[in-house]
């Protein structure tokens, strides 16, 4: 079962610290290992949702701990937690007025309809070989070439 907290004491230097239970309770340990992913590392006052396991002695402590949301710092105002997000659209939003703007070429005769299905062909091409690479990285296989994923992007 998982359980939701907040990270309320952090000892960086050390690699642990201690979640405060949503639902209330004794504070559970965490070490800097039992995150699953290590992508960031924990400041203080983040929410995470973990395992609770005991140790030796019987105290609580964390397991298999993530992240949940994003990450709040000290002094971060609410205005700015939708920063990312906007960001984070802005690549699909550029690749959506390309299209729009390939259409329009196509209607207005400036481009040939053969153009948009050799890219429409390419761009198949290029996500069925990050697919595999993707695939193959998951499985601990050979990967494709880096320079081979440039040349099909």
């Amino acid at each position: 079962m998982r359980y939701q907290g907040k990270i309320t004491d952090w000892k960086d230097d050390k690699g642990f610290g201690f979640i405060t239970p949503n639902g209330g309770g004794q504070r559970v340990f965490i070490h800097i290992k039992s995150f699953s992913k290590r992508e960031q590392r924990p400041v203080g006052n983040e929410l995470v949702t973990y395992e609770l396991t005991h140790d030796t002695k019987g105290r609580p402590q964390a397991n298999s701990a993530t992240f949940v949301g994003s990450r709040v710092t000290p002094g971060s105002r609410a205005g700015q937690a939708n920063a990312p997000l906007v960001l984070a659209k802005a690549p699909l939003m550029m690749a959506g007025a390309f299209l729009v703007f390939v259409a329009a070429s196509v209607f207005a005769g400036k481009l040939p309809i053969a153009l948009v299905w050799i890219y429409l062909a390419a761009s198949l091409v290029a996500f069925i070989a990050y697919a595999l690479d993707k695939s193959a990285a998951r499985d601990d296989r050979w990967r494709t070439q880096e320079s081979t994923l440039h040349l099909f992007a």
